[in-house]
């Protein structure tokens, strides 16, 4: 149970199968605004970026960054924080979190159960959840 970042990194999303992080997207709709941090996805890169601001056209959007480059809204992806995941895992489900002992533990609606492995960072646990839950169709914003 550990609490050293709150936020995941390129490396924690990768941790996934790219379906299984496709899923998430799907499942929780999240829309990136300014100030969200992320991560280019197309070309792979793992900086973290910061959107400065978001230009809507007829059919998509383009984030922008780095004092005016541009990327579209498709080849990005978030970099959720733990209160951003705590959010999405609680906005249609009755959510627990609780430590027992040096572990995270998560209960979802009264009936689906998660235990984090001793020194886990909460933010990749929560992503873990996330993940897990979406792959299930268990979150859906439909």
């Amino acid at each position: 149970m550990q609490y050293d970042r709150d936020i995941l990194t390129a490396q924690d999303v990768f941790d996934y199968e790219s379906h299984e992080v496709r899923s998430v997207l799907r499942s929780v709709k999240y829309s990136i605004r300014v100030g969200d941090l992320f991560f280019i996805i197309t070309p792979y890169n793992d900086e973290m970026y910061v959107v400065e601001e978001i230009e809507e056209h007829y059919d998509s959007w383009t984030v922008i960054y780095n004092g005016g480059r541009r990327v579209a809204e498709q080849d990005v992806f978030p970099l959720f924080t733990v209160g951003s995941l705590i959010n999405m895992l609680s906005y249609d489900n009755e959510f627990d979190l609780r430590t027992a002992g040096a572990k995270w533990i998560v209960i979802i609606d009264h009936c689906h159960e998660y235990a984090s492995e001793e020194s886990e960072l909460l933010v990749t646990f929560l992503w873990y959840v996330l993940v897990d839950l979406s792959v299930r169709g268990l979150i859906s914003r439909d």
